[in-house]
């Protein structure tokens, strides 16, 4: 397989990146990751961590020390923090915000919801995350038809997934950057609308485009989208944070429901023969929520917006404004990585239809 050679930034972009970001200043904020005393080549996964985030899981255990069981408006405040944080990068509200700890158990819940005895298709791509890749081969295992539309090239892909989409399927699911080679997948609203008009869902993995590439859910006409991410790799959060965007409408009952959905009306009996769930963000959440982590992830997003560290998301100049906005629409690849192919039993507009032969659930 030929591997194509990474394009390099040009000397106007690499220009603009230094001026945005003095290193020095930066390092001090890092300092217990030794960033001054070697260099971390682990950017695509596991980020130096700024020291504030140490700062804040101290403060979370003396906030539990102090506050006892009465911590938990400290831990919803927090939280709200976060959503605010992750809404800003996706330039949406953080009421539609619901947070987890990866995005894994997100995607799980809203399968879970969807009605697959009705529309017992899903379509994807040949070119996803484990997180979907995994668990959709295994539904497909137990008799749901998954197709796998080729993901290659990138820009087609959102037109040859809306060509997919027929009143059997239940969702979408695709990644708003392609993991395997880092290619941008643009025109997504066009499966969105495909999806509006047979009454599916869409559900976008931004992971691999969050803090990286500009994502406004506004300007890529995907209000109407659900979205999954997490801060692990480009927020410099660390693990146990992740979240599930859903629209405004959303009045999807995942079937796996946790318990702490009810939490905010606890002292009201449970409904005979009917599963409650809480208001907005409410409807998702599956335990209760990491009270070290959102104070973790709190501290990170207010470094994150200060000029003096990494802050050029909170002060970006035209000049910036225009490196982004072009970054953002250029589809590159950094590489070429093996792609994992579904067994193909047929074709139809230029996907695969993975089958089983397992039991249908519908």
């Amino acid at each position: 397989m030929a591997f194509a050679a990474p394009r390099r930034p040009s000397p106007p972009f690499a220009a603009a990146v230094l001026a945005m970001i003095n290193p020095e200043d930066l390092a001090k904020h890092y300092t217990r990751f030794r960033v001054t005393e070697r260099i971390l080549l682990t950017g695509h996964s596991h980020q130096a961590w700024p020291d504030v985030a140490f700062e804040a899981q101290e403060q979370a255990w003396l906030d539990a020390a102090q506050y006892v069981d009465d911590v938990w408006e400290k831990a919803f405040e927090k939280a709200n923090e976060v959503r605010r944080g992750f809404a800003r990068l996706l330039d949406d509200t953080p009421e539609r915000i619901a947070l987890a700890q990866n995005t894994h158990e997100l995607v799980v819940r809203f399968l879970s919801a969807l009605p697959l005895r009705k529309r017992p298709t899903l379509v994807t791509t040949d070119a996803e995350f484990h997180t979907i890749r995994r668990q959709l081969d295994r539904l497909a295992e137990e008799g749901i038809e998954v197709i796998k539309v080729p993901a290659m090239p990138a820009a087609t892909l959102a037109e040859r997934l809306a060509i997919s989409v027929d009143d059997r399927t239940a969702a979408v699911l695709v990644s708003a950057v392609l993991y395997t080679n880092a290619h941008i997948v643009p025109n997504l609203r066009v499966v969105q609308e495909a999806c509006e008009r047979v009454g599916a869902e869409l559900l976008v993995d931004a992971y691999h485009a969050l803090n990286v590439v500009p994502f406004s859910l506004k300007k890529e006409g995907l209000e109407r989208a659900y979205v999954v991410g997490g801060g692990y790799k480009y927020c410099q959060l660390g693990p146990g944070n992740a979240f599930l965007r859903f629209p405004a409408d959303c009045a999807l009952r995942p079937v796996i429901t946790g318990w702490f959905s009810e939490f905010t009306d606890l002292s009201q009996a449970p409904m005979p023969g009917r599963v409650g769930y809480g208001p907005g963000p409410r409807a998702q959440p599956t335990s209760n929520r990491d009270s070290v982590g959102c104070l973790e992830e709190r501290c990170n997003w207010w470094i994150s917006g200060d000029p003096g560290a990494a802050g050029w998301e909170d002060s970006k100049s035209p000049t910036q404004e225009e490196h982004l906005d072009r970054l953002s629409r250029r589809d590159v690849a950094a590489g070429s990585g093996a792609i994992r192919h579904g067994c193909a039993t047929r074709r139809r507009h230029g996907s695969s239809r993975a089958r089983a032969s397992g039991p249908k659930l519908g």
